[in-house]
């Protein structure tokens, strides 16, 4: 199952800029012992922004929710460390759906 996963990670008056570098780095050495390189078919920083987006493959919403909450950036952020997951599916299989929608007129 494919997954967007946005983390956001708000800086407060407690997180300066070069705290949320350090821990933007830390993350990037201890996320790979937490998902596998295999498992991220794609990550991306977001311009201007304290963001990253990723796209995850897991066999289940359980696995996904397991391995993020194992995340260095998620323990030490805390409430400061904002997710939004959402799960895809191949827009061919949607296609597919629709076709078949408007031939059994449920569209």
């Amino acid at each position: 199952m494919l997954f967007l996963v946005w983390f956001k990670l708000g800086l407060s008056e407690t997180m300066s800029q070069k705290q949320a570098f350090e821990a933007w780095t830390r993350e990037s050495k201890e996320a790979p012992k937490v998902i596998p390189r295999e498992r991220v078919k794609g990550l991306y920083k977001v311009a201007g922004k304290q963001e990253l987006v990723a796209l995850l493959d897991f066999d289940s919403h359980q696995a996904l929710d397991e391995a993020i909450s194992k995340l260095t950036l998620q323990r030490e952020a805390g409430h400061s460390l904002k997710l939004e997951i959402t799960p895809l599916y191949p827009h061919g299989d949607f296609i597919e759906y629709a076709k078949r929608a408007l031939e059994d007129k449920l569209a």
